[in-house]
């Protein structure tokens, strides 16, 4: 199992330091994915992050609470659309 936790962390840091995306796309990914299979603990662990890397926080209020999205800019559209 220590191996497997290694491979683990490893993928979990190339996906997250080493990816061509932005930081700010990445944390909108998450929410976007975190929100529409209903999981409240990834949700939980990346609201504030992406807040912090620049998903303005009435994306993140929108996306909460299932309401319309505002204007979204192409990056942040592509996200959510795919």
């Amino acid at each position: 199992m220590p191996q497997a936790h290694l491979w683990a962390t490893g993928l979990n840091h190339y996906l997250r330091d080493e990816s061509s995306l932005p930081k700010k796309i990445q944390e909108l990914a998450m929410l976007v994915t975190a929100r529409e299979l209903d999981c409240q603990h990834i949700w939980n662990a990346h609201a504030a992050s992406a807040r912090k890397a620049g998903v303005r926080s009435e994306i993140v209020d929108a996306l909460r609470d299932r309401k319309e999205l505002p204007v979204l800019a192409a990056d942040e559209a592509a996200v959510v659309n795919y």
